[in-house]
C-alpha cells in the first residue's frame, strides 16, 4: 500500500474533523434543551405575561351629600338692618366697592338656631377704653350696643368713637346726657336729656338711637311711656360684669355664672359691662373670645330682641332680656299703673 504523502493526511484529517461538527450541530438541533422538557412550547407572548384577574365592573361613584342650607332670617327688619350696615359701612368704615360690602355683610350674618347675646356698654365712650373694645371686637367679627352719655360727646376723641361703632355694626344706644336718675326728674326733663344726647350723636353720624338705658337700671310704667313717646325702647340687663369688680378675670367669671344667684349665662341675655376703665378692655381679651367658642354669637339688642322676641324689638317696652320683658303701654296689653309683665 502506498503511504500517503504529508499533505493528503493533512487533508484527510481536516475532512474528518468537519464531519464531526456537523454531526454534533444535527444532533444538538434534534434534542430539546432542558428547561423545555416534558413542556408544549407556547407563543412567545402566552410563555412570558401572567394573564391579569378579570376587573370587577367599574362602580358608579358615590354622590356628595347636598349642603345643609345655612338658616337664612327673611324679616323685614333684618333686609333693614342689612341696608342700614351697607350704609354704615360706605359713610365710616370707607368701602367703596358693593362687592367689598357684600363680603362683609356675609359675614355678618345671623344664624337664628344658634344661641346669641348681646353686649353693652354704659356710661362712656372713653377713647382710650371703648378704641381697643372696638379693636377686639373687630377682630372677633363681633358687635356690641355701647350706651353712650351725652356730655362725653363734647370731646373730640370720644365722638370719633361713634363712627367707628357704626363701621362695625354696633348699636348706639342712649344712656341721657348727664347721666340722670329718672326718678328725680319730670317727664319734660327726661325728654330733655335723651333728645339732647339723641341731638349729638345724629348731628355727628345721621343715626338715631332706639334703645334706651336708664341710668341705674331705674325706671317706672310711666318712664316706659315717656320713653316710648321718642319712638324708643327700654332696656336692661340680665346678666352683669359687676361694675365693682376692677379685675378682668373676675368680671369675666360675673358674665358665665352670677355671683349673687348663681345663675348662668343663657341664650337670649342681655350683658350690662361699663367702658371706662382700662380693666374693662383686659377682660374683653378673655370674655369674647370665650363666649365665641362656647357657641354664644355676639349681636346688638334690637338684633337680639328682633331674632328672639315673637313680636321683635318695640317702643313702649322695656326689656331685661329678649325673654323677660314688659309693655308700658295699655294699647299693647299692660297696665300703665302696674307695668304688667308679658314676657314669655
Amino acid at each position: 500500500m502506498r503511504r500517503l504523502s504529508d499533505s493528503g493526511q493533512i487533508l484527510i484529517r481536516r475532512a474528518a474533523a468537519f464531519a464531526a461538527l456537523f454531526f454534533l450541530m444535527a444532533v444538538s438541533a434534534c434534542v430539546p434543551s432542558f428547561h423545555d422538557e416534558g413542556m408544549t412550547s407556547l407563543p412567545a407572548a402566552e410563555a412570558e405575561t401572567t394573564p391579569e384577574p378579570a376587573k370587577a365592573p367599574a362602580s358608579s361613584p358615590t354622590p356628595s351629600p347636598e349642603p345643609t342650607p345655612e338658616p337664612v332670617i327673611t324679616d323685614e327688619w333684618y333686609a333693614a338692618r342689612m341696608e342700614e350696615m351697607a350704609g354704615q359701612l360706605r359713610k365710616f368704615g370707607g368701602y367703596d366697592s358693593d362687592e367689598d360690602i357684600s363680603r362683609v355683610l356675609a359675614d355678618r350674618e345671623i344664624d337664628p338656631d344658634r344661641p346669641m347675646v348681646a353686649l353693652t356698654f354704659d356710661d362712656g365712650p372713653v377713647a382710650s377704653v371703648t378704641g381697643p373694645i372696638l379693636d377686639i371686637l373687630e377682630k372677633h367679627n363681633a358687635r356690641a350696643t355701647f350706651f353712650v352719655l351725652g356730655w362725653r360727646l363734647k370731646y373730640e376723641d370720644n365722638a370719633e368713637m361713634l363712627g367707628r361703632m357704626l363701621a362695625l355694626g354696633c348699636e348706639i344706644g342712649n344712656h341721657t346726657c348727664d347721666h340722670m336718675k329718672l326718678s328725680r326728674a319730670s317727664d319734660r326733663a327726661i325728654i330733655h336729656q335723651i333728645t339732647k344726647t339723641n341731638g349729638r350723636i345724629f348731628e355727628r353720624t345721621g343715626y338715631t338711637p332706639k334703645s334706651f338705658r336708664p341710668p341705674g337700671g331705674h325706671y317706672g310704667t310711666r318712664d316706659i311711656q315717656t320713653v316710648g313717646s321718642l319712638d324708643m325702647a327700654v332696656v336692661k340687663w340680665s346678666q352683669s360684669g359687676n361694675i365693682n369688680y376692677k379685675t378682668p378675670e373676675k368680671i369675666v367669671s360675673s358674665v358665665l355664672l352670677q355671683n349673687a344667684n348663681k345663675r348662668p349665662l343663657q341664650d337670649g341675655d342681655i350683658i350690662l359691662l361699663h367702658d371706662t376703665h382700662g380693666y374693662m378692655a383686659e377682660a374683653m381679651e378673655i370674655l369674647i373670645p370665650k363666649l365665641i367658642e362656647e357657641g354664644y354669637q355676639l349681636v346688638t339688642v334690637q338684633e337680639l330682641l328682633n331674632c328672639r322676641c315673637a313680636e321683635g324689638f318695640r317702643p313702649y317696652m322695656a326689656y331685661n332680656s329678649a325673654f323677660d320683658f314688659r309693655t308700658g303701654s295699655p294699647a299693647e296689653g299692660g297696665d300703665p299703673e302696674s307695668g304688667e309683665d308679658i314676657s314669655s
